[in-house]
């Protein structure tokens, strides 16, 4: 008998058997998603935990591997049909698209935080002065490299080591008069 606390099944899920190949044939329970170990209700919960915890967290927490609490976000209802959200810009949505985004970016999941780390990015281009550029990007490079996101902290590591030589040209129409 499994802990209570495990959230997996105690009850035992229907079985067919099938005599040619003698092995048997899960059938759907009511209670569990499709290639889930876990009950409906058991990965609600382990979502909302991971709202507020990390994953590592929420793993140890429940007694879960980390492979375990990464299919569980993956199978979350809130990310299917988001992709193309996480690439246009904010001028791109209407109030009610930003708003259902913004709950969705809130949520402590991996690609939230590289969405913001993308955003934070593409703010260098705003500034007017190279020495508010060179602190901003030190800053993103810190939080890129501190990301615990592999992919994030390789391409930050390819692009230099912190530190950028920035020039705005005088011809700019950005550029201070002197």
């Amino acid at each position: 008998m499994l802990p209570a606390n495990t959230g997996r099944s105690c009850t035992p899920s229907p079985r067919a058997a099938v005599v040619r190949n003698m092995g048997s044939v899960g059938c759907a329970c009511p209670w569990a998603e499709p290639h889930s170990r876990f009950t409906a209700l058991f990965e609600r919960l382990a979502i909302d935990w991971l709202r507020a915890a990390s994953q590592r967290a929420v793993a140890e927490h429940l007694g879960l591997t980390w492979d375990e609490v990464h299919g569980i976000m993956e199978r979350d209802e809130r990310l299917k049909g988001t992709k193309y959200d996480w690439l246009k810009g904010r001028d791109k949505f209407d109030l009610v698209e930003w708003r259902e985004f913004c709950r969705l970016r809130r949520s402590n999941l991996k690609t939230s935080r590289a969405w913001a780390l993308k955003e934070q990015a593409m703010k260098l281009w705003d500034f007017t002065y190279p020495q508010a550029a060179r602190n901003h990007f030190a800053w993103s490079y810190r939080w890129a490299t501190h990301s615990r996101l592999p992919p994030m902290i390789e391409k930050a590591k390819a692009d230099g080591d912190g530190r950028i030589d920035i020039e705005i040209p005088p011809t700019s129409p950005q550029a201070p008069h002197r």
